[in-house]
């Protein structure tokens, strides 16, 4: 049996049941089609920390109990086996950001893939020098952004090759069919990277593209509930949010990955900005949020980022540019019969986001059987 190993963060972003999702999907998803999966994460973190703490909790969670490697930021095994043995063996690596940081056991690996999660940050950065050598490491490089390599954005001299986010189907079942609660998303307020340089503008996180949206509420027929993580001198925005219509969770409410899909499954769908930097790019990044709530037959209101056609055309996934287009989206959606929405979400999950369609694509890609 092929052994795959998925690195990813999840002690590094704890009490973020949206995050851990993202890493799980990789990992259930591979298994679920029948391979040998182990999950890897290098971290600076404490032995006896919170983060650990968190890391265990998700693990034993998902089942991964005694298949999950954490190791801290010298090398040294926090939790889990020792997998130099299996990488030597011809396992495959799938790293989700550059997660796996011991360059040791990372050069154990003979395939190793890349898989950008942040594209036109993953980019810039690496053209501007800040990722140093990392991106070397890797055969293969993946990314999330439909048009990272048609955008404009500096490739220096790499082959990004676009994947959708990935959702097991089998995990988003249930919820209310009638889509009779509130247009939801989950996000934070900035980008804890700050701002990059792009065509002479900075482009960050999503404060400025929430900004156009604070009276949405008021203007269309859904309520509008969003889990918003931001700073305390981000008070006035948010509250300039909540005076709009908006109605405003902390981060706690999808703390856990259980809590994240409650909340998803209790939404009538999905209405979201993007990242300034996606927007600004227009890299084609598409979320693994909104592969969610299609699965479990929400539609989705998202900023358009210049994602591919492949992606348009059902009535369940909906780009805005602006406000007002947004509006008209949402309006839309009440005309909508429940039932027929929310099969072709569904129906757009399946034929575009399913790990049963995405990973096979990758695994070919990689010679893995």
């Amino acid at each position: 049996m092929t052994t795959v190993v998925v690195a990813g963060a999840l002690a590094n972003k704890p009490d973020s049941g949206g995050e851990a999702w993202v890493r799980l999907t990789w990992v259930r998803g591979l298994a679920d089609l029948g391979l040998e999966v182990r999950f890897v994460e290098s971290a600076d973190v404490a032995a006896d920390g919170p983060a650990v703490a968190w890391f265990d909790a998700v693990t034993d969670w998902a089942g991964l109990t005694g298949r999950a490697t954490l190791l801290d930021g010298h090398g040294e095994r926090l939790r889990g086996p020792d997998l130099t043995g299996v990488a030597e063996d011809g396992a495959a690596l799938l790293d989700l950001s550059g997660s796996l940081t011991d360059r040791a056991l990372l050069g154990a690996f003979r395939c190793r893939t890349y898989v950008d999660l942040d594209p036109g940050w993953t980019q810039l950065w690496d053209a501007a020098g800040l990722l140093g050598d990392a991106l070397d490491h890797y055969d293969t490089h993946l990314t999330v952004g439909d048009a990272v390599s048609d955008c404009g954005l500096p490739l220096s001299g790499r082959r990004w090759e676009p994947v959708r986010p990935l959702v097991l189907l089998a995990d988003w079942q249930g919820g209310d069919p009638s889509l009779a609660g509130p247009l939801t998303t989950v996000g934070s307020w900035r980008s804890p990277s700050g701002t990059l340089p792009y065509e002479g503008r900075a482009l960050g996180g999503k404060a400025r593209s929430w900004r156009p949206l604070s009276d949405l509420p008021d203007r269309v027929p859904q309520d509008c509930t969003a889990v918003v993580a931001a700073h305390p001198a981000d008070d006035d925005d948010l509250d300039r949010l909540r005076a709009g219509g908006w109605s405003l969770q902390p981060p706690s409410a999808v703390a856990t990955p259980a809590d994240y899909r409650a909340f998803v499954l209790g939404s009538g769908g999905e209405l979201s900005v993007a990242q300034e930097l996606y927007v600004g790019t227009r890299c084609g990044w598409t979320s693994d949020r909104t592969a969610a709530y299609l699965a479990s037959g929400r539609p989705a209101v998202v900023q358009d980022t210049g994602f591919s056609a492949a992606l348009r055309g059902s009535p369940a996934l909906v780009a805005f540019n602006g406000c007002d287009d947004a509006v008209t989206a949402c309006r839309a959606l009440v005309g909508a019969c429940p039932q027929e929405l929310s099969a072709a979400a569904r129906t757009l999950a399946a034929q575009v986001f399913s790990t049963r369609v995405v990973l096979p694509r990758v695994l070919d890609r990689l010679g893995v059987r």
